[in-house]
């Protein structure tokens, strides 16, 4: 993979800013034009590149250190992007663009802190049921990346695949607006993010080699399920993998994206909760489950497992119904858990 020059240039980010610390020159300019186009249209891998550039002929200004921190960020280069924050703060403290900075300094500090190989690559951890950044209001003024909203983060494509659509983008959007408020805060507030890739395979390209194994039985593979989390870390995949080779499948619905979001945030939320082992939940679900109708066994299957993800795998859904869209199955699941249900909703307080 080509290195990208304003990654090159990351370790010096800070002894430019020293010897140069207020320049503005006219060289670098064009490159920053084109790297905030990208930015702003999405594609942060081309940002990353002119930002990089748009340095390396000059440019040392607040809104080049800014809006490379948020690149560096949104591509998930963590210590780069505190470097650029950091360079930033330091050398032009009282501008806007270094207030912006200091409120997204955090973020970018937590994730750099984080243990090395989290959620880096899909090893197979036991499995988390899925159904399956930072972006700027305003071209004049960058929004601070501080809560959940400007934690999303579209992964770029590769095996020729299309981007991630646009409307797939405003689904997700949309349904982290349509959270709770306190809800969200507590989101807001935490390190998760979300992540959109057109598929598992173009966020980890190195999977092939295990899907290509995994694709000789019948059970879905990573690549064919909307999403996995990795700790606080939501990834979504907006279009299934076909089997034997790179081609994907249809775009998933809003609906279904929308549905994956708030299944996902739930999980999230009960990592800090421990709902779902907390023993009348377990009690009531257990209850619920051994009056479950043979005509719905088949059809519920997922969430009458007899370990403990048939428990999370019915609160996680029964979670997202109650957060505004359910999928098929949720008038199924709750007819059949229709107190657990009701546990849920009070912890959720909607």
């Amino acid at each position: 993979m080509k290195k990208s020059a304003v990654g090159g240039l990351a370790a010096l980010l800070p002894v430019f800013a020293m010897l140069f610390p207020s320049a503005v020159f006219a060289a670098g300019e064009d490159e920053f034009e084109i790297g905030r186009k990208a930015y702003y249209a999405g594609d942060y891998s081309a940002a990353e590149e002119h930002f990089g550039l748009a340095v390396a002929q000059g440019l040392r200004t607040p809104r080049v250190w800014l809006l490379s921190g948020h690149t560096f960020l949104r591509n998930g280069q963590y210590a780069r992007a505190v470097r650029c924050y950091e360079t930033l703060i330091n050398n032009f403290a009282n501008s806007e663009d270094a207030k912006i900075a200091k409120q997204s300094l955090p973020i970018a500090k937590a994730k750099a802190s984080a243990p090395a190989g989290a959620a880096t690559k899909p090893v197979m951890p036991p499995p988390v049921k899925v159904v399956g950044g930072p972006v700027a209001t305003n071209d004049d003024k960058p929004a601070p990346i501080t809560g959940l909203k400007d934690r999303i983060y579209v992964e770029p494509p590769k095996f020729s695949h299309p981007q991630v659509s646009a409307n797939s983008l405003r689904a997700i959007r949309e349904a982290v607006a349509a959270l709770p408020p306190h809800l969200r805060k507590q989101l807001d507030e935490s390190t998760a993010t979300i992540h959109i890739a057109p598929n598992l395979i173009d966020k980890w390209p190195e999977s092939m080699d295990d899907l290509e194994k995994e694709e000789q039985s019948e059970a879905p593979t990573l690549a064919e399920v909307p999403g996995r989390i990795y700790g606080k870390d939501m990834y979504m995949y907006e279009r299934p993998k076909l089997r034997f080779g790179t081609n994907l499948g249809n775009v998933r619905p809003a609906t279904d994206l929308k549905h994956t979001v708030f299944n996902m945030c739930f999980q999230v939320l009960d990592q800090s909760w421990n709902f779902t082992s907390d023993p009348k939940v377990k009690e009531q679900y257990e209850a619920e489950k051994a009056n479950v109708p043979d005509s719905y066994r088949d059809k519920l299957a997922t969430y009458l497992k007899d370990d403990e993800w048939g428990r999370k795998e019915t609160c996680n859904d029964l979670a997202a119904d109650l957060l505004g869209q359910g999928d098929d199955k949720a008038d199924d699941l709750s007819r059949c858990f229709p107190k657990t249900k009701r546990l849920i909703k009070t912890k959720l307080g909607v």
